[in-house]
């Protein structure tokens, strides 16, 4: 099965980046402004379980994702990240870097000395649907869609045909690649950020945050990993409180990150290939030539 994928046209790449931004401002700019919406009477008649997040990406998850890259596109769900094979693997890691968080967030509260309980979102029925929505809703929602979308679909198909060109050799094509992927990745979150003190500062979080998990992407080549990471990265409710800021599991997972890119064998045979042989297609040949 080849890691790169089958060729979109360049008026499908924005299409899809112009589709995700006019359905993200209208989600931030009509429909939460919205106090009946449809989302909101999904998560109440669910008491929290199909929370308003999850409600919101089943749109374009559907829509964006199976019906009009798979269904009309004609892409393989390979094509745009969703390997079966790389399945298990993906969510071990997720549960492996989750419990790490856990661990750290023990640890970090018993370093200040502080008494450790169950985190009173698990201990009431009421809470414990929220606790597992939002599990839900980051995973199977959020997560999902933004990285089939912006690692699985935009960085591999921008990267296929920037190395077509043959203007760049293999090292300054996944540069520009990661970082044009990214910044479009960063600007859909836009609308979003209008609501925050620090617009900006988030900008430019969301667009580091991106390249980290496009790197992830491009070393493993197992989107489920980076779909793992990225929920973890937004926070999920922690098993004990007194709660820590989220960056505590941010924290974590940055560090899972170097540890992948860093000290797996894949990753460093990839960094050492980009320093080494400046051939275009290098190591993306080998990469399509493995299993």
């Amino acid at each position: 099965m080849h890691f790169l994928p089958k060729r979109a046209s360049w008026l499908t790449i924005f299409a899809f980046s112009a589709l995700n931004l006019a359905y993200f401002s209208f989600v931030v700019f009509w429909w939460l402004s919205h106090p009946d919406s449809l989302t909101i009477w999904i998560e109440t008649a669910s008491k929290g379980l199909l929370n308003q997040t999850l409600c919101l990406f089943f749109v374009p998850i559907v829509c964006l994702i199976f019906i009009f890259l798979i269904r009309i596109i004609k892409l393989k769900p390979a094509d745009i990240g969703l390997r079966r094979d790389n399945l298990l693997a993906g969510m071990g890691i997720a549960v492996a870097f989750w419990s790490i968080a856990q661990l750290a967030h023990v640890g970090f509260v018993l370093a200040n000395h502080r008494g450790l309980n169950l985190n009173y979102i698990w201990t009431s029925m009421p809470f414990a649907f929220d606790g597992l929505g939002s599990y839900i809703s980051l995973y199977a929602g959020n997560a999902f869609y933004e990285e089939v979308a912006f690692r699985g679909f935009l960085l591999t198909q921008i990267l296929s045909r920037v190395m077509d060109t043959g203007k760049w050799n293999q090292r300054n094509s996944i540069i520009i690649s990661i970082l044009s992927s990214q910044l479009i990745f960063a600007i859909i979150h836009l609308p979003s950020n209008t609501n925050s003190l620090h617009p900006i500062a988030l900008f430019l979080e969301q667009f580091v945050f991106g390249i980290l998990l496009a790197l992830i992407y491009l070393m493993s080549r197992n989107l489920w990993i980076c779909i793992g990471l990225h929920a973890l990265l937004n926070g999920p409710p922690p098993i004990m409180e007194p709660l820590l800021r989220p960056a505590s599991a941010g924290l974590i997972a940055l560090v899972a990150i170097v540890i992948i890119a860093g000290w797996t064998s894949r990753g460093k045979k990839w960094l050492a290939e980009i320093r080494e042989n400046p051939v275009p297609l290098g190591i993306l040949k080998s990469m399509s030539q493995e299993a």
